[in-house]
């Protein structure tokens, strides 16, 4: 949370958990269950890939990927189009945020352009409940993030 009052949140906080049927539980309880990571989001400039190529998507697979995978503490890549743009989500070891970065602006930066950058919390291992169950963490998750105080919230659900 980012806030200028963490009592006023904390307390407002544990009013949407108790009321949506979860529980609040001490900072830190289940922070060994995630671990840090580098996430860098790019947008696919795709003006600048059609004058380099002649099939924009293999080239993506076949050249921006597959470099990107020789790098030391890769973890994956997503590759998705929403809305007539394309994106690419690298995960890295934490250690080879910054390293990532410079790679993507000193060979591809005519081609990607660094939405995003930041470290994230990955979840060790993920959970799985039944529809029912997700339905009523969705329900509760989608509360805490109207929370005007909330930054971020971290997971360890995995969806069907």
């Amino acid at each position: 949370t980012q806030t200028d009052s963490p009592n006023r949140t904390y307390t407002d906080l544990k009013v949407i958990v108790n009321r949506n049927g979860g529980k609040m539980v001490p900072e830190d309880s289940f922070a060994w269950k995630f671990k840090e990571a580098g996430l860098i989001k790019c947008e696919v400039n795709l003006i600048n890939l059609a004058k380099l190529a002649n099939n924009p998507e293999a080239y993506i697979n076949d050249e921006i990927i597959l470099n990107l995978m020789e790098l030391e503490g890769l973890e994956n890549i997503n590759h998705y189009s929403e809305e007539n743009s394309y994106y690419i989500e690298i995960f890295i070891a934490k250690k080879g945020l910054r390293e990532l970065q410079m790679t993507i602006i000193e060979k591809y930066s005519n081609i990607l352009d660094i939405r995003e950058a930041k470290l994230i919390k990955v979840a060790s291992e993920k959970v799985k409940l039944s529809k029912e169950e997700q339905s009523r963490v969705n329900i509760l998750l989608e509360k805490i993030e109207e929370y005007p105080d909330v930054v971020e919230i971290w997971s360890n659900i995995e969806y069907y």
